[in-house]
């Protein structure tokens, strides 16, 4: 449902065509969303199918014709229960690879802190992403401060467990 409240969000702002669409997404929200190009065309061509977008083609020069999406009423409907949904539930974030954490303690150390300290410079750098997309219009800038604050909280995780694997405690009774 987000994939599809977002596209349809984009395309209420402007009319767009698919490329421009997907050059946005990679551009500026690759860091928020994840949605490859066939995703992509596979929502947008659904979601005409459904009635919630309209396609007209267009030509410009000597370029093949392109598909360009306008939001219908019936999709404006759409987008705004969706919307609504979404922001009244709460799913926790799917992070990559949350079940490795359960067994962190079963290594020693001083192996597995070169381990936390790429993951620890992997969420500094998409950080640093975050702080470089500043200028965003106020309704995108909620997104980016939302996952800011998300980021930090995870590298004050990564900080405590690499100051908790110095305890002595460490990896006792894990087996």
């Amino acid at each position: 449902m987000e994939k599809q409240i977002f596209l349809l969000g984009l395309i209420r702002q402007s009319d767009m065509h698919g490329y421009q669409i997907l050059d946005l997404i990679n551009s500026h929200f690759n860091i928020i969303i994840n949605i490859t190009k066939p995703t992509a065309y596979r929502l947008l061509n659904n979601m005409a199918e459904d009635g919630w977008i309209s396609l007209r083609e267009e030509k410009e020069g000597k370029r093949p014709p392109r598909h360009v999406y306008s939001i219908t009423p019936k999709g404006e409907k759409e987008f705004q229960r969706m919307l609504r949904e979404s922001l009244a539930e709460y799913k926790p974030i799917e992070r990559p690879n949350p079940i490795s954490i359960a067994f962190l303690q079963i290594f020693p150390p001083e192996e597995i802190l070169p381990h936390m300290l790429k993951r620890k410079s992997s969420v500094e750098s998409i950080i640093e992403g975050l702080i470089g997309t500043k200028d965003h219009q106020k309704n995108y800038q909620l997104v980016f401060e939302h996952q800011h604050f998300h980021l930090k909280a995870e590298l004050k995780w990564i900080n405590y467990t690499i100051e908790k694997m110095n305890s002595p405690d460490w990896g006792k009774d894990v087996k």
